[in-house]
């Protein structure tokens, strides 16, 4: 199988760090990706070592998805890895993202009203894998400048909020409040506006195409920033 590190992914920040090789290798950290797809809990032995899925999303008519999976949350050396999947004849893995979790916490779900309005869309970062099917296409002639991507957001919400939005999909949130989006994007590397949406159907904020702040923290420290620029009376 395909080492994360061939994998041709990479996050918003730079080249991904792979995950320890121990974990992959002992685990079968793909096989868990393709299980949760399938609406299966890791192996037994795969929950037993820690492995614990966040979230999934499926985009079915761009043939794509994303697995976001956390290893011992709320331990020292625990991590969070997203990976990514394109399907062909059946779901074909691409590559993941990782990075290290130690303050994330399966419990304790932020709630806007009471932790301010930064909690309502906490953004957690953004990867993509090249696709497989454009990548097959390079060895046929293809510019690698023409390849396509599987890209992905992971976000931690607020209890506000009910489902994100992107694309003309909606995609619910769970219980503890972790959610992974996926899409298709062109050979220049594109984020779609993602909305958070509230059980009535409000728009309470979205994430824009660049940056990591979403408009409603973005609305907070202009505000603040007004304050500080007023003279005291």
């Amino acid at each position: 199988m395909t080492s994360p590190a061939a994998s041709g992914a990479g996050t918003a920040g730079g080249p991904r760090r792979p995950p320890p090789a121990d974990d992959w290798s002992r685990h079968d950290v793909p096989g868990i990706g393709l299980r949760a797809l399938s609406g299966q809990r890791p192996g037994w032995r795969q929950r037993r070592a820690g492995w614990v899925v966040l979230a999934t999303d499926v985009d079915q008519a761009a043939s794509v998805a994303a697995v976001l999976l956390v290893r011992r949350p709320g331990s020292p050396d625990s991590a969070r890895h997203t990976l990514h999947f394109e399907r062909g004849d059946g779901w074909h893995w691409l590559g993941a993202d990782s990075s290290a979790a130690r303050e994330l916490a399966v419990s304790g779900r932020p709630t806007a009203a009471v932790h301010g309005p930064t909690s309502m869309m906490r953004f957690l970062g953004s990867s993509a894998a090249r696709s497989r099917a454009d990548r097959e296409r390079l060895a046929a002639g293809l510019s690698a400048a023409d390849a396509g991507w599987v890209a992905s957001a992971a976000f931690r919400l607020a209890t506000e909020v009910a489902r994100l939005e992107l694309g003309g999909r909606s995609i619910p949130v769970p219980a503890h409040g972790y959610a992974v989006v996926a899409w298709r994007s062109p050979p220049t590397l594109t984020r779609p506006v993602i909305a958070a949406i509230g059980p009535d159907g409000s728009r309470l904020c979205e994430l824009g195409p660049h940056g990591s702040l979403d408009s409603l923290t973005w609305e907070s420290v202009e505000r603040a920033a007004l304050r500080d620029q007023l003279p005291e009376a």
